[in-house]
């Protein structure tokens, strides 16, 4: 109890001080991770957006990443338009700190005149242009507001009457309310813990504990939901404290009966219950793994089958549960800020997000439940009754390389089939601000937008649609001949178009000849090829395993091109062969130990080298994601290195054995 009175006041401090802060730095990291500047490789046929409203693009790029062919670039600042074309150009680095130059060879220029019709138009061997690079904007100072205020300072803001806005207030009031019961609940836990615990048989000992899980799972849950209406001033604040009250009088109520009648018959009875429940199911999920050939043991293979499955199926649930609880919570407040919001649009963004978490949670729930499976089989003495029957390490290992293979299957069949049309309706529904009509929205309007088809380039100002019209406003159009030399400019105030036919308004145009020179065009109808003003490049993760592999020739249509295409297909592989060996790993350093101590602690070191793997891999995808890796490092080296390291425990395993 005196040690659950200080880790409450340990609790209050972190909650209330370091979380805050730890949460601005966390966001300050993810703001210089988004805005560092130009890659050091460029994307062949992409339009990179630069300052000063200038774009560049290269037809194709060579090995270096910084020079290519077909170069277009054009800049309208405060000055003119200026548009440039050139068979070759680079880029390179500058002198000066945010700046690059770009070079261009044997290419032509045009230069927009406001007072007259025709643009000055002029021929070039070697043109070097200044460029500026994005900067690194200054991050933004800690406000003492939301998840990175302090308790001092939202106590200092609420006793300042009048100084903030009710919702303000109700968002302080339910924050300083759950950063109270979190810290406060921390003493009753081994009361809880005590009651639970006693049991008159060992095995029924775990049933308690799985209660007293739930049990803290469920409080914290109700009470970060609490705090999420109370934010919204749908409740009180004070109503935070409900699931406190009724969390710390059960575990006082349960701790004085135990003290009095230890073990609590009722509910020992519940757990014994509970405990017969769960044998029933094991019980028929081996009749059904045991009617199957599991190599030269088919019993024994089937009885350790239908263990694991059971196990990992039941981790899976549990954890899937928990961090869908979490991830709705998290974003509840913005989903039901959205015009004509519902709550059901919680279950709705639940039932959008699952497959997702459950193929990037898979490898752990993986690991855990073969380790629950390893402890069960433990317990009961199975394990060494199997290895005195003459059971080698590799027969054993058999029915879970089996299943984990299953499972893995299974993950490789979501991630590529429910998982990418959940990723794209999500991000189409994030995109309309969760608006009403879920993810079956579409985004109608989109605004600077640069394309390019078969030798002409394109840009509209704004670009919106409304039916089968599509509807321009600042329409530009150039062409280019096989030298990538302009060869027509059109400009229109507006256009209107319908497939690859437009219409233009208040349209000015001009064709270049090298023999008469430049000639103006009155046409107020134009025809180009296929051109989509309203496609959003698509995330890589909204497309299946196939599509990806369709799309890697030609990535035009996908967000951050050709690496992000690369690393989704190797992920979409590492994942679920991640899975797999989890299985492996939790097998290797638990799955072999006959003392009782020596079990525990070969489960320990097998959740720890488990937890470390699954570690490093999300951080060495989160380098790839950020392109500080290649794609094939930071999703099969660590995978490629575990399997020879297991399977070399495997073999001195089987050696000893």
């Amino acid at each position: 109890m005196v040690l659950g009175v200080i880790l409450s006041g340990v609790g209050f401090y972190l909650g209330g001080v370091v979380q805050p802060k730890s949460e601005y730095r966390f966001q300050k990291l993810g703001h210089s991770v988004q805005q560092r500047v130009l890659g050091t490789r460029l994307q062949a046929g992409r339009f990179v957006t630069l300052p000063d409203r200038a774009v560049l693009r290269f037809s194709a790029i060579d090995a270096t990443g910084h020079q290519g062919t077909g170069l277009f670039f054009a800049s309208c600042n405060a000055g003119p338009c200026q548009y440039f074309s050139a068979r070759r150009g680079a880029l390179l680095a500058d002198e000066r700190r945010g700046y690059a130059r770009l070079v261009l060879d044997d290419g032509q220029g045009l230069v927009e005149q406001p007072q007259e019709t025709a643009p000055l138009a002029f021929d070039f061997s070697r043109v070097t242009l200044p460029l500026i690079l994005p900067e690194i904007s200054a991050f933004r100072p800690r406000p003492a507001l939301g998840n990175e205020a302090t308790t001092a300072e939202i106590w200092s803001a609420l006793q300042k009457h009048g100084a903030l806005t009710a919702e303000r207030r109700a968002d302080y009031r339910a924050r300083l309310v759950s950063r109270l019961v979190q810290a406060l609940v921390l003493p009753f836990l081994p009361l809880l813990a005590f009651a639970l615990g006693i049991a008159n048989r060992r095995r029924r000992a775990y049933a308690g504990a799985a209660i007293g899980l739930l049990i803290l799972v469920g409080y914290v849950e109700a009470v970060q939901l609490a705090t999420s209406l109370a934010a919204h001033a749908v409740i009180a604040a004070e109503w935070i404290a409900l699931p406190f009250a009724g969390f710390t009088g059960a575990a006082v109520f349960l701790y004085r009966r135990s003290v009095h009648e230890p073990g609590i018959p009722r509910l020992s009875q519940g757990r014994g219950r509970l405990w017969h429940a769960w044998d029933h199911l094991r019980g028929g999920t081996e009749r059904l793994m045991t009617t199957g050939r599991w190599g030269r043991h088919p019993l024994l293979g089937g009885y350790i089958a239908s263990r694991l499955v059971l196990f990992v199926l039941a981790t899976l649930v549990l954890l899937l549960a928990l961090v869908l609880l979490v991830d709705i919570l998290t974003h509840a407040r913005d989903i039901l800020a959205a015009e004509g919001a519902r709550w059901v649009d919680l279950l709705r963004y639940a039932w959008l997000r699952w497959p997702e978490q459950l193929t990037r949670f898979l490898p752990l729930a993986t690991l855990l439940g073969t380790l629950l499976t390893l402890i069960s089989l433990s317990q009961t003495h199975e394990l060494t009754v199997m290895a005195a029957a003459g059971a080698s390490p590799w027969r054993l290992l058999v029915p879970f390389l089996a299943v984990g293979g299953m499972i893995a299957m299974a993950g490789l069949v979501v991630s590529n089939t429910l998982a990418p049309h959940a990723n794209a309706q999500l991000a189409v529904w994030k995109a309309n601000g969760y608006g009403p009509g879920g993810g079956w929205l579409k985004v109608r309007e989109r605004r600077d937008v640069w394309l390019s088809a078969d030798g002409l380039i394109a840009h509209a100002g704004r670009a919106h649609q409304t039916g089968k019209l599509v509807f321009l406003e600042d329409a530009l159009f150039l062409r280019q001949d096989p030298r990538g030399r302009i060869t027509e400019l059109r400009r229109a105030a507006s256009a209107i178009g319908i497939g690859g036919e437009w219409f233009l308004a208040s349209a000015a145009g001009i064709q270049f000849d090298t023999a008469r020179g430049p000639q103006p065009t009155e046409s107020d109808q134009i025809e180009t090829p296929p051109l989509d003003f309203l496609a959003f490049p698509r995330d890589a993760d909204t497309l299946s395993l196939a599509e990806l592999y369709r799309y890697a020739p030609d990535t035009a249509g996908i967000r951050n091109g050709k690496p992000a295409v690369a690393f989704e297909i190797l992920r979409r592989v590492a994942g679920p062969a991640m899975a797999l060996l989890m299985t492996a790993v939790a097998f290797t350093f638990g799955g072999t130990g006959s003392r009782n101590g020596r079990q525990i602690a070969r489960m320990a070191r097998a959740l720890s080298y488990g937890f470390i793997i699954v570690i490093l891999q999300s951080f060495l995808q989160a380098l790839g994601v950020a392109g500080t890796l290649p794609p094939t490092i930071a999703n099969l080296a660590l995978l490629v290195i575990g399997a020879i390291w297991i399977g070399y425990r495997i073999l001195i395993s089987t050696v000893e054995a």
